[in-house]
């Protein structure tokens, strides 16, 4: 196995520096230095040059072997090829960021819910959206600044759905605006299970609808305006009729 990850055959090895096969030299004596003076290194992480220049990652274990007399005679090493792991955990590590970058630099507010109902993560739009610091919403949790008005029928929803009796839930919901007033939100929260399907956590969307509900309302105002404006014409109109 050897020859095969330096391509060197046993005959070209025998004899040389141990530490000159590795892409970090003076680190892989340290590594045999370590196992002399303690009697052993586990999981010793080095990089092991092939000779056309190719690397593998190695951990290695080595311990110390003695004499019957127990006089330390040298120490023996195996490497154990951990290349196909150290690109999964890259490629997780890079899927990781690109999955923090999407959350934090979302067009909605986001967030994340433990199954006890804290909440564990927000993201810069949910801060924008309510006026607080993401350290003072971890801090005062979201009944605190959810509208006294809404926080029975939202508190329902969650424990229903934390409780892995539902998957999903939206609603229309009012936040206390740090800066004062109520921001009205569209929010809506999911279940995230494990392989085994456990509920895990909870991740929640919001959408600011605030000049939404403020359109419907001047909406609504204006049709009761008009309505009484042709009730009205309309009563002016019977009371001609009869007159003439």
């Amino acid at each position: 196995a050897t020859e095969q990850m330096t391509g060197y055959a046993r005959a070209e090895l025998l004899g040389t520096q141990f530490s000159g096969y590795f892409t970090e030299p003076d680190q892989a004596r340290a590594g045999y230095e370590q196992a002399f003076r303690d009697g052993s290194a586990r999981d010793y992480p080095l990089e092991l040059r092939h000779r056309d220049g190719h690397t593998t990652s190695v951990l290695y274990n080595a311990a110390v072997y003695r004499d019957p007399s127990g006089q330390v005679l040298g120490v023996m090493a195996a490497a154990r090829d951990v290349t196909q792991v150290m690109r999964a955990e890259a490629a997780l590590r890079e899927s990781e960021m690109q999955l923090r970058d999407l959350f934090d630099n979302a067009q909605v507010g986001m967030g994340v819910v433990a199954l006890n109902g804290d909440l564990l993560r927000i993201n810069s739009c949910f801060c924008q959206t309510t006026g607080y610091a993401a350290d003072e919403v971890l801090s005062l949790g979201l009944p605190a600044i959810t509208h006294p008005g809404d926080r029975a029928a939202d508190l329902a929803n969650k424990q229903r759905l934390l409780s892995g009796e539902i998957d999903t839930y939206s609603m229309e919901k009012r936040y206390l605006h740090k800066g004062g007033g109520v921001v009205w939100v569209e929010v809506g929260l999911s279940l995230v299970r494990d392989p085994d399907g456990k509920p895990r956590l909870a991740v929640g969307t919001m959408r600011d609808i605030t000049a939404q509900r403020r359109a419907e309302a001047e909406v609504r105002e204006l049709n009761a305006e008009l309505e009484a404006r042709v009730g009205q014409r309309t009563a002016e109109l019977t009371r001609a009729n009869q007159d003439l």
